[in-house]
């Protein structure tokens, strides 16, 4: 939980998206449906750097963009396993028919985690 107030298994047990918008304000969230792998990356890829959550059909990680380079971190269940922070495009986890992209760390949530106020799970 990285010292922010949030209701750890319960906010674990929720469906991606929801994950996304607990984290995520409503202006910084951006929906991709029937959209390719590719081109949820390359939307990235084009847009600014940052520290995103990232949820899927059946999976939930986060994106690291700097610069041109997009790098995927999640829990991996493909291989050995484990934690994983790879390149989205070489790996199967990054397959979805549907992507909830939000930016974390915008104010909303740094004054929530400075403050130590607790952050509620959000259902859709």
């Amino acid at each position: 939980d990285a010292g922010f107030k949030v209701e750890r298994i319960r906010l674990a047990q929720q469906a991606s998206e929801n994950i996304v918008r607990t984290l995520s304000p409503p202006d910084a969230i951006r929906t991709f449906r029937n959209e390719t792998p590719e081109a949820v990356i390359e939307t990235l890829r084009a847009g600014e750097d940052g520290l995103f959550a990232v949820g899927f059909d059946y999976h939930v990680g986060f994106v690291v963009k700097e610069g041109d380079t997009v790098t995927f971190c999640h829990s991996s269940w493909i291989n050995s396993g484990g934690v994983a922070c790879e390149d989205p495009a070489s790996t199967g986890a990054w397959a979805s028919t549907y992507y909830v992209v939000g930016r974390l760390f915008d104010d909303p949530l740094l004054i929530a985690w400075l403050e130590e106020v607790a952050i509620p799970t959000r259902r859709k």
